[in-house]
């Protein structure tokens, strides 16, 4: 019996065995997640900003407080930490597309567009 973890490893096989029979049939799909990315990586940036900023004023107006200070130096920590992972995950994404072989490397980099140089 399979479990859910087959599964994944099922439905991503046969996404590359049918981007290798029919790439044209699967640019859009491929643009569509191309620019998914590229919008929630956006999205999670300037929430990771905001959380930086509303740490800085929490900062600022619990200086009396220490137990305030220590949570909003905590927030912009964790703001600072998801803006950094957030950087990364373009050129991982990269570095794991030219790790592929050959033929599927062709199809998958035709669609990741403004990903990788």
């Amino acid at each position: 019996m399979m479990d859910k973890k087959d599964y994944v490893w099922v439905v991503i096989v046969l996404v590359a065995l049918a981007s290798l029979v029919s790439a044209a049939y699967l640019t859009p799909v491929r643009r569509f997640a191309a620019g998914l990315f590229i919008l929630m990586r956006n999205i999670g940036n300037a929430l990771a900003i905001l959380m930086f900023i509303y740490g800085a004023g929490q900062y600022i107006y619990t200086a009396d407080d220490p137990g305030g200070r220590k949570k909003a130096l905590n927030t912009m920590v964790a703001a600072v930490i998801a803006l950094v992972l957030l950087q990364m995950v373009g050129p991982v994404i990269c570095a794991i597309v030219y790790q592929l072989p050959q033929p599927l490397l062709g199809i998958v980099q035709s669609g990741i567009y403004n990903l990788c140089p």
